[in-house]
Order: structure tokens, then sequence, then C-alpha cells
């Protein structure tokens, strides 16, 4: 499995990159050259990766079991639904709060116990 770092890119950078990245899926003339123009990106592991996660609707739509498909490509049942549901689900529309509504910082307990100490009683300082 791919491991990718947690840090976020910021929108403007993450907006170019993708930019950058349909420029170069245009400008290729064949599959071949898509293929080799991604292979710049990707390394072979995200190149399988991307590879099975587009074949997955592809099986779908031919009927094949989540066991057939995890049999055929060597993924899981949960990649499989993970792709499936988000190629059915509906585009989530984000709430627009007035500049007047402001949010209250969460108040942070003085003490916060450790893993071990979890469940137990602990007077705050």
């Amino acid at each position: 499995m791919v491991r990718v770092n947690k840090k976020y890119l910021g929108e403007e950078l993450r907006n170019a990159a993708w930019r950058h990245f349909l420029e170069v899926v245009k400008s290729s003339e064949s599959e071949k050259t898509l293929v080799e123009n991604l292979h710049k990106f990707l390394t072979d592991a995200e190149t399988i990766m991307v590879e099975k996660r587009l074949t997955i609707p592809i099986l779908l739509e031919r009927g094949l079991s989540y066991a057939a498909i995890g049999k055929t490509i060597d993924v899981s049942p949960g990649t499989i639904s993970f792709v499936k549901h988000n190629l059915v689900r509906k585009p989530v529309v984000r709430r627009k709060y007035s500049s007047s509504m402001t949010l209250k910082p969460k108040e942070i307990p003085f003490f916060i116990p450790s893993r071990a100490e979890h469940g137990r009683r602990f007077h705050r300082i």
C-alpha cells in the first residue's frame, strides 16, 4: 500500500498542480503517450493502484461480485466499496454561514488522561 504524508498543500498550489496534470493528460495524443506521461508523475506502485481503481467500475458493470473482483485484481472489499460509493455519491453541498455567526472554541480540559489512564477518575488541579 502506498503511504502518503498527511501534510496538505495550500489551495492555490494544489489547484496549480491539478491544472498542470490536466494539461499533461490533454497533451497525450494516444493511450500509450498517456501512460508514459502518467509514469512521469507516479511510481510503479501508484500506477498499479490507479489501474486497479480504474478497473473496479468496469468489473462492477460486468456484474462481478466483490469476491470475484477481489480475486481478479487483488483488492479488498473495502476498496471496491469505496470506489463504488464514490461513483454514485451525490455531491455534498456545504452550508454557508453568515459572518455574524461565530463559533465558540471548545473548552480543553486542564488534565487529559493518557491512554493507560483511560477510564480512571482523576481530579483536575
